[in-house]
């Protein structure tokens, strides 16, 4: 396996390249481009992706440790995919529309001022993971692990409390009537 340590990337184009094998250790990766990029058995841990653009790119057997994304694009990715980790990430401003993070571990992960719209969060742990202005529309949760998720300031939520776990997940006096959209019911 191919080690990379303490690198700067900077605008870096890697559209469609693959990635196979490397470790990529406390690496700086700003505006950087990785569209339809594919990663296979690489691992991520204590980088920052900022300004880059990871659409469309597939990951499988990859983990990701300690990495946070600013102002990233990480549109249409199946982080689902053939055993892949991801622990303690944080989004900050970025686009995860159509992601699908389908039965994975995310437990305490950070989501702050991102698009997270259509994404899958099916039978995934999100244990003591936060949601800070975030808008969550069209996200689909169901039998998922929400227990202390931060939602207080989320919008656009949809979560049916029977068919996932909420114990002492905190939300809004406002944001609390999205637990009821699955009754159709009219609150004036």
């Amino acid at each position: 396996m191919d080690f990379i340590e303490d690198e700067v990337w900077k605008n870096v184009d890697s559209n469609k390249k693959s990635f196979t094998e490397i470790t990529f250790e406390k690496c700086t990766f700003q505006n950087c481009t990785f569209t339809n990029a594919i990663f296979h058995k690489c691992l991520f841990v204590d980088c920052s992706f900022s300004s880059s653009d990871l659409s469309m790119s597939r990951w499988s057997e990859t983990s990701i440790k300690n990495v946070q994304f600013d102002e990233s694009k990480l549109t249409g990715i199946d982080f689902s995919l053939k055993r892949n980790s991801l622990s303690r990430l944080t989004f900050k401003g970025c686009n995860l529309n159509y992601c699908i993070f389908t039965g994975l571990n995310l437990q305490k992960n950070e989501y702050h001022n991102c698009t997270i719209r259509n994404a899958d969060f099916t039978q995934s742990n999100l244990k003591d993971a936060s949601f800070i202005d975030c808008n969550l529309a069209d996200a689909r949760f169901f039998k998922t692990d929400l227990s202390k998720v931060n939602f207080t300031s989320a919008t656009n939520f949809s979560i049916d409390p029977e068919n996932n776990t909420l114990t002492k997940a905190i939300f809004s006096y406002a944001n609390v009537l999205n637990l009821l959209d699955k009754y159709d019911l009219i609150i004036e």
